[in-house]
C-alpha cells in the first residue's frame, strides 16, 4: 500500500520522539542539534490540533532537526523545571540550549518558516554533500540567534566564549 501512498503524494505519519522525566536531559538538553519540543496536555484542544502538524515536522525534517512531544501530565518535573504555564507550548532549542518558546496552535507553515529561518546552517549542513578531505561543504552564514530569556542569553554568551558557536 506504500506505493499507493507515494503515487497520492500522502505519506506515512511518523511520531515525535516522546519525552518524559527520566530522557529529558539526553535526548533535549545535551542534544547538540536543532530540536523543537511541544509540550502538550491530555485535553487541550489546541495540543490536538497541533499534534499532526508536529508529525508532519518529523517526517519533513527527519535527520535534520528533532521534533520532540513531551506530556506536561506525565513528565511533571521536565515541565516544571521549563516553566511551563500552558499548552501547547513548544520550545525551540540549539545545541542544547534554549532560543525561544511559542504558545498556542501555529499552522504548519508557521513552522516550517521558523525552521527555515532559525536552522538555515543545520539544514544546509545536513544536505551537503562531503568534500574530498571528508569534511562537509556549507555555503550559507548563520545569523546569531535572539535569546528569549535571561537563561538563554546566558547559555549563549558562554557558547560563544567557549568557541562552540
Amino acid at each position: 500500500m506504500s506505493w499507493l501512498k507515494k503515487m497520492l503524494g500522502m505519506s506515512d505519519k511518523m511520531q515525535p520522539l516522546s519525552i518524559n522525566d527520566s530522557n529529558f536531559q539526553e535526548d533535549v538538553i545535551r542534544f547538540r542539534g536543532a530540536c523543537l519540543l511541544d509540550v502538550w496536555g491530555p485535553n487541550c484542544q489546541p495540543c490536538a490540533q497541533l499534534a499532526p502538524v508536529m508529525q508532519e515536522l518529523t517526517a519533513a525534517y527527519k535527520g535534520k532537526v528533532r521534533v520532540c512531544e513531551m506530556n506536561a501530565a506525565a513528565a511533571p518535573r521536565s515541565a516544571q523545571r521549563l516553566g511551563v504555564r500552558g499548552t501547547p507550548t513548544v520550545v525551540v532549542y540549539r545545541g542544547g540550549a534554549e532560543i525561544g518558546r511559542i504558545v498556542g496552535f501555529k499552522p504548519y507553515s508557521f513552522w516550517e518558516q521558523l525552521i527555515q529561518k532559525e536552522f538555515a546552517q543545520q539544514l544546509a549542513e545536513a544536505e551537503a554533500p562531503e568534500t574530498d578531505d571528508g569534511k562537509e561543504a556549507s555555503s550559507t552564514q548563520d545569523r546569531p540567534f535572539k535569546a528569549t530569556s535571561k537563561a538563554a542569553k546566558k547559555a549563549l554568551r558562554k557558547a560563544k566564549a567557549s568557541g562552540k558557536e
